[in-house]
């Protein structure tokens, strides 16, 4: 093993067929050997050994199996495509019965690579499924059945069709002695006719079923939703994805917005209502807007601030599978750290109050009324900020035309960590906004990395941003990331902030 590590291939390969007649039935030592051979270039060899590894595939149990699976299926690939779908046959029951016993969810992500491994090399949609619900046992869409579609990129599909509304550019901003730069991706937009989309999952899909894979921007559904699981092959050439069989179809013009099914309310206002933009282009200004039956209320109130009235909604069923006359996708481009500037423009010539002008002794300080991120000193902190004149605010339970509003006129304000940040976007030019940030890592654009997002937004749109680092005194409790623990804040260093900022 030492050889085969340290790359001696001939070396390797000689011990191992030393040993294999002593032990013709070890499933390790054959699959051991495959791999040398591969390796070596000796791919009928490889082969060879690959079929005495799927005899001796009855020794260990299904779950054991998995990765020789994994192993023997890859080398019938590279030497004899041709032979893959028979060998898989041989293979398919132990492997399906490999995934059946993973007995936690956590089992089933460590062994993720494998599954889908598997799963790709055999086209096998039964056992993504399966993978899927082993490791997401809780995700709702469970009850839809499964497609392996092929894939390609927007930009592939529409070629010199593609529309840009705002073109690729390096973007500079300053903030105090400081500067930074990024890579705008700028903003285009395809028209699919006949496309189609599976409310709440945020892919675009073409009329003959072909996904589009950058039309999303919540990359892993395992990360981010439990939802809509899908996969995307190494080469992204095919995914693996849930797929009602019945499609409704809709004789609308209409532009795929999308949303995360939790509604993150943040992801929303960035990397979402951008999309709207595409009804600025000719011909598109009198789309529809399909969005999810379930949409909340403040989220339709951003729509309606974006110029959509209740005429411009389709309402669709969460899970439900549509096809448009014409779908306009947008690629809205780049993160919340990189984002176009038009599309910070765009929100705040909506957002923002027309006559939105700071206020000189309206400051407000955001509550956070979540479970997590909660200020060990609140108490103290309430105490001080009254004393400097703050009011009190909770965006969570403060509808967005109060919101906007009060923060039209705000010439100071404070948050926590999180979406509420993104209230900048309603703020006036030539206020100061603070963020109280969790990181220890400090960026010297933004002052810590996490407020990253705000901070770009709040200087695009004339805001002075700084950042008060509370990482240091964090405490633990029980909670899934380091983000979400809890804090005190320094009143004083906040004071002094506000009086420097």
């Amino acid at each position: 093993m030492a050889a085969a590590r340290d790359g001696r291939l001939d070396e390797a390969a000689a011990c191992f067929a030393d040993v294999l007649p002593y032990a013709p039935q070890d499933l390790s030592l054959l699959t051991a050997l495959m791999s040398v051979e591969q390796r070596r270039g000796r791919s009928a060899d490889a082969l060879r050994l690959a079929d005495r590894a799927l005899g001796a595939l009855s020794t260990v149990t299904p779950l054991l199996a998995l990765i020789p699976c994994q192993e023997i299926l890859r080398a019938v690939q590279a030497g004899a495509p041709e032979r893959t779908a028979s060998a898989y046959a041989r293979v398919k029951d132990m492997v399906h019965a490999g995934i059946a016993a993973i007995a936690t969810p956590e089992k089933a992500l460590r062994l993720s690579p494998v599954a889908f491994a598997i799963a790709e090399t055999g086209g096998d949609v039964a056992l993504m499924r399966a993978y899927f619900e082993k490791c997401l046992p809780g995700f709702t869409g469970h009850q839809l059945p499964m497609a392996m579609s092929p894939a390609a990129t927007l930009r592939e599909h529409c070629g010199s069709a593609l529309k840009e509304l705002e073109p690729a550019r390096d973007v500079q901003i300053a903030l105090g002695a400081y500067a930074r730069r990024y890579d705008s991706p700028g903003f285009a937009t395809g028209v699919l006719p006949g496309g189609q989309m599976l409310c709440g999952w945020d892919f675009a899909v073409t009329a003959k079923g072909e996904v589009l894979s950058d039309t999303s921007y919540f990359g892993d559904p395992i990360v981010v939703g439990r939802w809509f699981p899908h996969r995307f092959t190494g080469d992204l050439s095919r995914c693996f994805h849930l797929w009602p069989e019945h499609v409704k179809e809709i004789d609308a013009d209409a532009v795929f917005l999308s949303t995360p099914v939790n509604f993150a309310i943040g992801h929303w206002l960035c990397d979402i209502l951008p999309r709207l933009r595409v009804r600025n282009l000719p011909g598109l200004a009198h789309v529809k807007v399909a969005i999810p039956a379930t949409l909340p209320r403040k989220h339709r109130d951003l729509l309606a601030l974006c110029g959509i009235t209740a005429e411009d909604i389709i309402e669709c069923e969460l899970g439900g599978r549509y096809r448009f006359r014409n779908l306009a996708v947008a690629l809205a481009g780049g993160t919340t750290t990189a984002p176009p500037p038009g599309n910070v423009s765009f929100l705040a010539s909506h957002l923002r109050a027309p006559d939105a002008k700071a206020k000189a002794g309206s400051r407000i300080f955001l509550v956070r009324s979540e479970k997590t991120r909660k200020i060990v000193n609140q108490g103290e902190l309430d105490v001080r900020l009254r004393a400097l004149g703050f009011d009190f605010m909770d965006l969570a339970k403060t509808p967005i035309a109060e919101q906007r509003a009060r923060l039209a006129e705000a010439e100071c304000a404070i948050a926590v960590y999180g979406s509420d940040l993104l209230s900048c976007l309603f703020m006036p030019a030539g206020s100061r906004f603070i963020s109280l940030d969790y990181r220890a890592e400090v960026d010297p654009f933004t002052g810590a990395l996490d407020s990253a997002a705000a901070g770009i937004h709040s200087i695009l749109l004339g805001i002075r941003f700084g950042v008060l680092d509370c990482s240091e005194s964090q405490r633990g409790g029980e909670t899934a990331q380091k983000k979400d623990r809890d804090f005190t804040v320094d009143c004083d260093a906040l004071e002094r902030l506000i009086a420097t900022l």
